[in-house]
């Protein structure tokens, strides 16, 4: 995933067939990012409700609506700048989904 001002994302995560999250398959469900010029390494927790939350090694944890939404090419995914979910959100879009 690609951000428009060149933050990008690489996400582990085992999908269902309609492109959610399986939260039933091999865990941690690893992320790495490039997020304002620093590399993060992060892991995906699914959670209730509209959001599930990203766990970073280092700075605050985020709310996304990766694995909410369905994986998909072309699809936006949304990523708080903060462990707010009333925080700023940036919007990365989905180039590429590769299924191993």
């Amino acid at each position: 995933m690609r951000s428009g001002d060149g933050d990008w994302l690489t996400v582990n995560l085992p999908l269902a067939k309609d492109g959610r999250v399986d939260k039933k398959g091999a865990q941690p469900f690893l992320l790495k990012a490039l997020w304002d010029g620093i590399i993060y390494y992060g892991e995906l927790v699914p959670e209730k409700g509209k959001h599930h939350r990203i766990q970073w090694d280092s700075g605050p944890d985020t709310f996304t609506d990766l694995g909410k939404v369905p994986v998909e090419p072309g699809r936006l995914v949304r990523i708080s700048d903060s462990d707010d979910p009333n925080a700023n959100w940036r919007e990365f879009v989905i180039h590429e989904v590769t299924r191993v």
